[in-house]
């Protein structure tokens, strides 16, 4: 983890998934989410917690095997995408928003699956599965990853793998469409695309989980899909790691100024959202946290090199495309396991729901996918979430300008600067829990619009 990986997870929470309620989004809750930024009286607390996360140590050796999970690629596709996992249900919930969200909060979603067919399966997915066959040990674990997809049109992919442990695998628990949770930890199993891994309960035993994981690919993650081995000790408590920090903050003041500490933190920020953050403090106090924040992104450093195992890295063919469609003038593409959706020219999506012009993925409240023979798949809508992950981004190429709004234009009679990105959260990405035929697609309606596929 480099000291600017750390500065960028300050306003990531979710990703890391430091804290996650079960299937509990109220509108209240998206709202916060979407307005996420980074204050400056939070700052060292979230650094420390990234920091803490990061921690343990490494001896790892690999081994070739074979293709193993399951017998073939199609007995594999059929199993983690199929209606036999398991945790299938459509029986979801809502119940009113204490707060008053005009949404609700989604009690228990609607996570209904379908049997794959096995000529799509057989055609259009098989021929991109491949298999990895590497293991690395670490710490009384042996990960073995099997087998990859990967859809470039959608940056889209899944990953099958076996997490052994002689004395026995735990430490996790299920949600209830499988999802695999480590409470208060980070994951056993660490991948450096952003996911969620799903247990395939058919081959797990006491002391062997299988697992699919289900990711979405972006190139500032990495350019390759790396899996490692996470230690579980618990090498401090929080209030030792406080006290680590303390002691070589103290020595570090030896060593650099203040003027040092504050242009090594300015350096990494860029001049503005250092501005931005240390608004209002005094230079004393902004250099105090700046030796804070170097000390901890060099104890992660160090840590790190410690806690993980070394990574298989399986690279990703940006060439390599599961058969698709695209619709609304090429705005959506849709393969057979996923899709994404850029909103920049969607202009019916423009605006949210208080009536105010925003290009923001949070306008889009429902997706489903309509087939020749009149089936309908709903993608998600309310409390039906048939998905295996959604998320929201911005685009690589995404720009941020400082927006000056003068005194004149302020209530308070102050003025202000704030940040604006050029395109903002504009993408949105899901993986499904099902394989589709995308030759019978005929629609995508997205908040009750239908737009067709493209010719």
């Amino acid at each position: 983890m480099r000291p600017e990986d750390l500065f960028l997870a300050i306003g990531t929470v979710e990703e890391s998934r430091l804290a996650r309620s079960e299937f509990c989004v109220s509108s209240e809750i998206k709202q916060e989410d979407k307005n996420m930024n980074m204050k400056s009286g939070t700052v060292i607390k979230n650094l420390l917690t990234a920091a803490l996360i990061v921690s343990m140590l490494a001896v790892t050796a690999y081994a070739v095997t074979g293709f193993l999970i399951y017998d073939s690629p199609e007995e594999m596709v059929s199993a983690i995408f199929g209606n036999s996992t398991g945790f299938d249900h459509d029986t979801g919930s809502i119940r009113p928003d204490p707060y008053g969200g005009p949404e609700g909060i989604i009690v228990e979603p609607t996570f209904d699956r379908v049997a794959a067919d096995e000529d799509v399966v057989a055609e259009d997915v098989v021929p991109h599965v491949n298999p990895v066959g590497q293991s690395v040990c670490f710490n009384g674990y042996t990960l073995t990853v099997d087998a990859f997809t990967y859809d470039s049109a959608t940056r889209c992919g899944f990953v099958t793998y076996l997490l052994e442990n002689p004395k026995g695998v735990s430490g996790y628990r299920l949600q209830s469409d499988g999802e695999i949770w480590y409470d208060g930890q980070p994951d056993l199993v660490q991948v450096n695309q952003y996911g969620y891994p799903y247990i395939i309960q058919e081959k797990t035993t006491p002391t062997c989980l299988a697992a699919s994981y289900y990711f979405q690919w972006d190139a500032r993650r990495g350019e390759k899909l790396a899996l490692s081995l996470q230690s579980q000790e618990d090498r401090y408590t929080p209030e030792e790691f406080a006290a680590l920090i303390e002691d070589e903050v103290e020595a570090r003041k030896q060593a650099m100024t203040p003027q040092q500490a504050m242009d090594t933190i300015r350096q990494n920020l860029g001049d503005e959202v250092f501005a931005q953050i240390f608004a209002g403090m005094t230079e004393e106090e902004i250099a105090e946290q700046c030796y804070t924040e170097i000390v901890a992104c060099e104890v992660a450093n160090r840590m790190e090199a410690e806690s993980t195992s070394e990574a298989i890295e399986i690279p990703l063919d940006q060439q390599s495309r599961l058969k698709g469609v695209t619709a609304g003038t090429g705005s959506i593409r849709i393969s057979t396991v996923s899709l994404r959706i850029d909103m920049t020219d969607l202009t019916f999506l423009h605006t949210d729901s208080q009536g105010n012009h925003a290009i923001d993925t949070g306008n889009i409240d429902s997706v489903v996918i309509r087939f020749a023979d009149g089936e309908e798949y709903t993608v998600f809508d309310g409390y039906i979430l048939n998905y295996t992950f959604c998320v929201t981004d911005m685009p690589e190429e995404n720009v941020a300008t400082e927006i000056i709004v003068p005194p004149e234009e302020d209530p308070n009679g102050e003025g202000y600067s704030y940040m604006e990105n050029s395109h903002g959260y504009c993408l949105l990405t899901v993986m499904f829990n099902r394989i589709i035929d995308v030759d019978v697609i005929t629609a995508v309606v997205i908040n009750g619009t239908e737009l067709p596929v493209d010719q």
